[in-house]
């Protein structure tokens, strides 16, 4: 199988708030620091796609004010600054039918990733120091993927699934916001190993 991905728009989502001074440095643990360069990649594949993607958008804006790291830049390899910048979010049509994606058994990685906003090896979105990426693929069968890489040094797969339903959260407009997260916690206390 052979995707065809036409990129139709390109922009930068920020947080809905600012991130509070208190917060704005975020410094990272030694072994956060050994993982600068490796992003953790994820696609959730859905049957109807929304009406347009503002939706998602402006959920996306309010969940980063939750996990502001996403939306920082990592400065001198050993801390985060949250200076709001924001996360690329990428909008892509796919040509073909989802179904038959979602059905092959050992799908090649390379098929995978043309879905990604960045591939999580590439130096590209290690050199821009984003920490985080979305990508929403419209398939002409009406389905969609929404795929995003994520530093491994701001959210291991734990943080990422918490992270995904905290979005999903709020982008259902569900009233029930205990499981957002409220505040940081470090079960590791940063140093600068180098």
């Amino acid at each position: 199988m052979k995707l065809e991905v036409c990129i139709i728009s390109r922009e930068i989502i920020k947080p809905s708030s600012s991130t509070p001074n208190h917060l704005r440095i975020y410094k990272l643990s030694p072994i956060d620091q050994l993982n600068l360069n490796f992003f953790l990649p994820f696609t959730l594949f859905y049957s109807r796609a929304p009406k347009n993607s503002d939706h998602l958008k402006k959920s996306l804006s309010k969940i980063l004010t939750y996990f502001y790291t996403f939306a920082g830049r990592v400065k001198a390899d050993n801390f985060i600054d949250c200076d709001d910048y924001g996360v690329p979010f990428v909008e892509a049509r796919v040509a073909g039918d989802m179904s038959e994606l979602v059905h092959i058994k050992n799908p090649e990685i390379d098929l995978l990733q043309q879905l990604l906003p960045y591939k999580p090896l590439d130096e590209q979105m290690s050199k821009t120091r984003f920490n985080f990426a979305a990508q929403i693929n419209y398939f002409e069968c009406g389905g969609v993927a929404i795929s995003f890489c994520v530093g491994h040094f701001v959210a291991d797969a734990a943080t990422a699934a918490h992270f995904i339903k905290s979005w999903a959260t709020v982008a259902c407009d569900c009233d029930d916001d205990d499981d957002l997260i409220k505040e940081d916690i470090s079960l590791s206390p940063p140093h600068k190993i180098f």
